[in-house]
C-alpha cells in the first residue's frame, strides 16, 4: 500500500497556489472556500500553454487553429484538498493569505528567484566604460 505525501500547508480560503504540472509554472489559483473534501478556487493566471496559444492566436487571427483556446482566468474549478501537496500532479503554495500584499506575483523559480526580481536584473553599466567603443572622428 502506498502513503500519500501529507500537505505541507493548510489550505485556506484567500491562499494562493500554483499548479506544479503547469511546465514553467504559470498557472496560479486562488482559494475561494473549502466544501467537504474540495477547495473551490479561481484562476488567476494562465498556464503556459494556454497562454502560449492565445498570444499566437491573437496575433494571426485568420489563420489560427487555435480559435477555441479560452483564456481561463476568473474562471472556477473545484480540486481535492488531496492535490494541495508537493507532489508531480500537486500545487505549491505561494502564500498562504489574502493579507499578503504580494497574493498575485509570480510564482518563485526553484532557485528561489522570481522571474522579475530584482535578483534577475542586470547590473547597470559603468557609465565610464560605455563609451569605450565609440568612434570619434577627427
Amino acid at each position: 500500500m502506498t502513503t500519500k505525501i501529507p500537505p505541507t500547508h493548510p489550505v485556506t480560503p484567500g491562499s494562493v497556489w500554483r499548479d506544479r504540472r503547469d511546465l514553467f509554472g504559470t498557472r496560479t489559483l486562488r482559494v475561494e472556500r473549502i466544501e467537504g473534501e474540495r477547495a473551490v478556487c479561481v484562476t488567476l493566471t494562465n498556464s503556459y500553454e494556454v497562454q502560449r496559444q492565445l498570444t499566437l492566436a491573437a496575433r494571426r487571427p485568420q489563420d489560427s487553429p487555435l480559435h477555441n483556446t479560452r483564456d481561463m482566468r476568473g474562471s472556477t474549478t473545484r480540486i481535492l484538498l488531496d492535490r494541495f501537496r508537493p507532489t508531480a500532479h500537486g500545487f505549491d503554495l505561494i502564500t498562504p493569505d489574502a493579507e499578503s500584499p504580494d497574493r498575485t506575483a509570480s510564482p518563485t523559480r526553484p532557485d528561489g528567484t522570481r522571474p522579475h526580481s530584482t535578483k534577475n536584473v542586470a547590473a547597470p553599466r559603468n557609465p565610464a566604460r560605455s563609451n569605450q567603443h565609440e568612434v570619434t572622428s577627427s
